[in-house]
């Protein structure tokens, strides 16, 4: 899918890894704890109130004993609503949700223990049992030595239905890999249907009150950039956040969340919907089986067209993200374009070595001494990362 890049200084974290998301929200709590910072689980917002000064919201918390509720009233200086695509912060904000729901491309995913000798552990595997049918395995130890994540789409089999009738997805995945008797299904850990959506609000906030992630924006998980541009989004409004907040700057900078992370959105949608339907396209191989060679060849087509689909390229390392356009980005090295002449301005493209204009993502810069005070540095480096 990916290629394997040598790091670099300006990249020195190139390559990619995939993780579950209670390994990584472990991972993200421990070091939200060196902060003296605590997640709070069983919380869910209700509705909320803002003006001048502050914003006043209402949650309910529930107890581990017997489930019960209570509501509680929070007063802050700001609101991140980061609480998902179904979440309240939106809706109540009443920013639009732009974009289109994918109904006939539904997906079943899921986790599962597989006791297999016929696929190994060293790939992600993508089968195609139907022409128009895919299912893929991914291996994760973090489930276990027998742990796997299965995705399927199909144009011949009720999905939906799977989600509800474990023997039936138990057999269709039997089925799928085609190994008879050598496939095992021991348990089914959880499993889900999605339908892709590639949608986006108008505005990213108001008020004091912000949006971030799948609340913001969400998009076919062909693209695989949900988190990263999650993260993006958190990081973006975060430090903004912190500066008025400390009388640091003034309240218009606020502003510029909205300026810099939507044109980004926006072009990632149209690149993500692209993926995805070239990844869909893929399996769209007419099955008529005339002949074993007509077989062959149909099966040659598909794995061909589902390879070319599968490849990523550098926009998904997503390190080409950049905010040239902003408007509290000053760039005096850049000639000023041409009167009457159209600049096309890409927010999302790929990373290019050596190539730095002002508002792209800043490189690593090792060897740097740390100051503590104007005439002495202390003993030893750092790196920007």
């Amino acid at each position: 899918m990916v290629d394997y890049r040598e790091p670099t200084l300006a990249i020195p974290y190139y390559n990619s890894k995939f993780m579950g998301q209670p390994t990584l929200e472990a991972i993200t709590r421990e070091h939200l704890a060196e902060l003296g910072c605590t997640v709070e689980l069983g919380t869910r917002l209700i509705s909320f109130t803002q003006d001048e000064k502050s914003v006043k919201a209402k949650v309910i918390k529930y107890s581990g004993n017997g489930g019960e509720e209570v509501e509680e009233d929070i007063e802050a200086a700001y609101l991140i609503g980061a609480d998902g695509a179904k979440g309240v912060t939106r809706k109540q904000l009443g920013l639009s949700f732009l974009g289109t729901t994918r109904e006939d491309d539904l997906m079943v995913l899921g986790d599962i223990h597989l006791e297999t000798k016929g696929l190994d552990r060293d790939h992600w595997h993508f089968l195609s049992p139907m022409s128009r049918d895919v299912i893929s395995f991914r291996p994760t130890d973090e489930l276990g030595k027998d742990g796997w994540q299965f995705g399927m789409s199909s144009c011949t089999v009720d999905l939906k239905g799977l989600v509800h009738d474990e023997e039936a997805l138990v057999n269709c995945i039997q089925d799928s890999v085609g190994l008879g008797d050598h496939v095992k299904v021991k348990e089914v850990m959880w499993v889900s249907d999605f339908r892709p959506n590639m949608r986006m609000v108008n505005k990213l906030g108001a008020g004091r009150i912000f949006v971030a992630g799948d609340a913001a924006h969400i998009h076919s998980p062909a693209g695989g950039q949900g988190m990263n541009s999650s993260v993006q989004d958190a990081f973006n409004i975060a430090w903004k956040i912190a500066l008025v907040y400390k009388g640091l700057s003034p309240a218009s900078l606020l502003d510029t969340y909205t300026a810099e992370r939507l044109p980004v959105i926006a072009e990632m949608l149209g690149f993500t919907t692209k993926l995805h339907d070239r990844t869909f396209d893929s399996s769209y191989v007419e099955h008529t089986a005339r002949s074993t060679v007509d077989e062959d060849d149909n099966s040659k087509q598909m794995k061909s067209k589902l390879e070319r689909a599968m490849r990523r390229n550098g926009k998904m390392y997503m390190l080409g993200v950049n905010y040239r356009t902003s408007p509290i980005v000053v760039d005096e090295f850049v000639p000023t374009p041409t009167s009457g002449v159209a600049v096309v301005q890409s927010t999302y493209g790929d990373s290019q070595e050596g190539i730095l204009r002002a508002g792209d993502r800043a490189p690593d810069a090792p060897g740097l001494m740390p100051v503590v005070s104007p005439s002495r540095a202390s003993a030893g480096s750092t790196r920007m990362f």
